[in-house]
Formats: C-alpha cells, sequence, structure tokens
C-alpha cells in the first residue's frame, strides 16, 4: 500500500508526494527494496480526489511519485493514491492509501491539540450545566406558591 509523504494545497494547486512501500527483498549492504527498485518503470501510482464533501471523483495517473494536481483556489480536496503495476498482462493494484484531505481556513481549528479540544469541550459542557440549573431556579422563584386555607373541612 502506498503512502503519502507529503502533501500542500497552494492556491490552485495540489501537491503530493508519495512513498514508495518497501518490500521483504533486500539490497546486498541489507537495506530493503521498494517496489519502484523491483518494477521500474512498470510501476505507475494513481490519485484519485475530489472536493471535499462532493462525490464526484477525479483521477490522475503518473509513473511518478510526484504530482501537481490543478484545483479550485479556496476549496479542499480529499484524495487517496493506488499503484498498479503494469508489467504483465493483466494489471496488478495495491490497496488504497489511507485517505488523506487539505484543510482550506481551518488551520487554526486543525492546529489545536487534544488538550485544548478537550478544554473547549469541558468549558462548553460547563456553560449549558449552567444555564440548565439557572433556569430551573427562576422558574421556581416565578411560579406562585400555594396559599394556606385556614379554617377549611377537609371534602368528605
Amino acid at each position: 500500500m502506498p503512502t503519502i509523504k507529503h502533501f500542500e494545497q497552494i492556491d490552485k494547486t495540489l501537491k503530493i508526494e508519495i512513498l514508495d512501500p518497501l518490500t521483504p527483498y533486500r539490497f546486498d549492504n541489507g537495506s530493503f527494496q521498494t517496489i519502484r527498485d523491483i518494477f521500474k518503470d512498470n510501476l505507475e501510482y494513481t490519485v484519485y480526489y475530489w472536493k471535499d464533501q462532493s462525490t464526484g471523483k477525479k483521477w490522475s495517473t503518473k509513473r511518478s511519485s510526484q504530482f501537481e494536481l490543478s484545483v479550485d483556489e479556496g476549496k479542499s480536496y480529499c484524495f487517496y493514491v493506488q499503484a498498479t503495476v503494469t508489467s504483465n498482462s493483466k494489471s496488478r493494484e495495491s490497496p488504497k492509501s489511507i485517505e488523506k484531505c487539505t484543510s482550506i481556513k481551518r488551520e487554526e481549528l486543525d492546529s489545536l491539540n487534544l488538550d485544548t479540544v478537550l478544554i473547549i469541550a469541558a468549558i462548553a459542557a460547563g456553560v449549558i450545566v449552567l444555564v440548565i440549573i439557572l433556569s430551573v431556579v427562576a422558574y421556581k422563584c416565578r411560579r406562585p406558591k400555594a396559599t394556606k386555607k385556614e379554617n377549611i373541612p377537609p371534602n368528605l
């Protein structure tokens, strides 16, 4: 399965760099060979991409691990990569990579760490509980109290 090493969206260009997967085969020096080392020019990658929250997919296929895709400026895009070996009469496809998405105008939210998100959620929950308690207290205080009627015999 190919891995997306790096991606960035600048204006109308989405740049994607793919990391060639390692194989169990080794070079003489002991390092692992990649599928590019084995299949060379018979390896190609296909990037499937679409506007975030859309169903219409586009794709681009190359024998390179570097992609520059033309996209709409100001729109977020999601994508995944799939490798194909074309050396045999029958092409073989890899599993899909993990899906990634760009985030336009959401950098501030994306940069928050888990502690910050939990603190914000706890404060929001506290405010909601406080509003509920104050509403109940205000309701109880405004309700007219039942007056005690004296000297009235109970209904028998």
